[in-house]
């Protein structure tokens, strides 16, 4: 039996950017699958500068302010593993997404049921 290999670990960061009450969700070109903003680590790079760097390419209008809550799990895959940090930011500016990084971006009351494509009383009857 060949031995299996470990892939590299995957450091992944994202943010929670709530508006009223809304959650900002984000579909990039070619996926269809919605997410948090965010995107990987480049080579060195740490959590908080992915963010602030991934956030300024989606959506470069957008500041952080002030100091970001920080939550941090770790998500095997069939591929690798990800370290997967997301922040729950406090943001200025107005969220204009970048069509070449952002092919739609919503506010969201029920993100859960929006990123996983599941109807809204699926989420409350669990």
């Amino acid at each position: 039996m060949k031995p299996s290999v470990i892939e590299p670990l995957v450091n992944v960061s994202g943010a929670i950017i709530e508006k009223n009450g809304a959650i900002l969700i984000v579909q990039e070109p070619g996926k269809k699958q919605w997410s948090l903003p965010g995107g990987k680590a480049k080579p060195g790079e740490g959590p908080m500068a992915t963010l602030r760097r991934e956030l300024s390419e989606k959506f470069p209008g957008l500041q952080i302010v002030g100091t970001p809550k920080i939550f941090r799990h770790f998500e095997p895959t069939a591929k690798n593993h990800r370290a997967v940090t997301i922040y729950l930011v406090e943001i200025e500016g107005i969220a204009v997404p970048n069509p070449e990084e952002i092919a739609e971006a919503r506010w969201v009351n029920d993100p859960i049921a929006e990123l996983y494509n599941l109807p809204s009383e699926t989420i409350r009857s669990l």
